[in-house]
This record gives C-alpha cells, structure tokens and sequence, in this order.
C-alpha cells in the first residue's frame, strides 16, 4: 500500500519520488511491468515535457470552471480545519505512530490543515461579500448532476418519505415550482454505474 498527495504528484520537484513509491508497490505483482528504479526520475519529467496537452487541474469534468468558483464559506473552512486537526490527532497518536501509511497521512493531514487556516486567516482579514442565494434552478441542477453520476433514482421519493425523521429536511428538494408531489427524479434514464467515470483515490492497493 502506498499513500501520496495529489499537490506532489503534480510537483516536478516531488513527482518522481511519488511514482517511485507506485512503482515499488507494484513491482513483482502479476502482469505488472516497471521500469528500474534509476529510470523513473527520467521517466517521470519526460513526460511532463512533452505531454500533448497542459495539465487540468480543474475540478469541473469539462474543465470549463477554474477552481475558483468552488469557493468555501468561512464556516465551512472552519469546519473542514477543525476535521483536518481531528484526523490529524487521530492518526499520530495511539497505536497509528509506528504505522508507515499512518505517519504519512498525518503528514499529509498537517499539510492541509496548515493550508487551511492560512486561509481561514486570509478570509477574516478580507471579508467579502454575503453569500449569493441559490439561483432559481440551483436545485434541479443538483438533480441533474447526480443523474450524470448515475444514481439518480437512489433516492426515489417514495423511499425517502418512509425515512421519516429525515424527510422534512430534504421535502425542499422534491418541490416543483407548484407542487410537493412532483418528484425531480421520476421518470429520469440514468446510466449504470458502471457507466459512469469517477477520479479514484491516490491510494495504490494492488
């Protein structure tokens, strides 16, 4: 098993160390071919120099939004610091501080959680406007992306109002512009999940 950041990864400074660790994960397992260790460095910034196109490191599926537009809320940057810390204690402490993967996350963990509150300090210092409420299809648009995941009949109406503690916090979501009884994912094709293409993990576990 053998755990690494997306940020080295991309990092020609760091990058061959990551693949590296790939490599030594995969190295002698069935149908598995690797290169020598001393090729990998090599490897690695050719093909950065010569890929056919630049990296996209947007996290819209097009590429079309820049990174920006997913801004976070300073109460949501505070939560996502408080996890980060959290998990971070977690995992450097008890029977996690002789773990190899362990210590690596909770580097990991420290990393983003420093990341995070520079800022958290950025945002407090630089207040910006209120929050935009919703566009008017915000919500159908939501509806429509989880159909694009291929799971948009997971949460048929009928069996989500049998959750009854849970229904009155998401009836807002089955609203139609007249009606409660409209249900956004009736009728909707949706693909297999097989179908559908999801960035995995950088957790290489052969």
């Amino acid at each position: 098993v053998a755990l690494l950041a997306f940020e080295d990864l991309m990092d020609v400074t760091k990058g061959a160390e990551q693949v590296s660790r790939i490599a030594t994960v995969l190295e002698g397992k069935q149908d598995m071919t690797v290169i020598p260790p001393e090729d990998i460095e090599c490897m690695y910034l050719s093909t950065f120099a010569n890929a056919p196109f630049p990296n996209n490191t947007n996290r819209d599926v097009n590429g079309a939004a820049p990174r920006d537009d997913y801004d976070f809320t300073l109460t949501q940057m505070q939560h996502i610091a408080t996890t980060l810390q959290n998990m971070h204690t977690k995992y450097s402490t008890g029977i996690w501080v002789n773990d190899p993967i362990a210590v690596d996350l909770a580097q990991y963990l420290e990393r983003y959680y420093n990341e995070t509150q520079d800022e958290i300090y950025w945002m407090i210092a630089n207040p910006g406007p209120p929050t935009a409420a919703p566009l008017a299809n915000y919500t159908q648009e939501l509806v429509q992306w989880y159909v694009s995941l291929g799971r948009g009949n997971r949460y048929n109406k009928d069996k989500v109002q049998a959750l009854a503690s849970y229904w009155p916090n998401v009836r807002h979501l089955y609203e139609d512009a007249e009606t409660l009884a409209a249900n956004p994912y009736e009728g909707v094709v949706t693909k297999p999940y097989a179908e559908t293409s999801h960035e995995p993990p950088f957790v290489v576990d052969p």
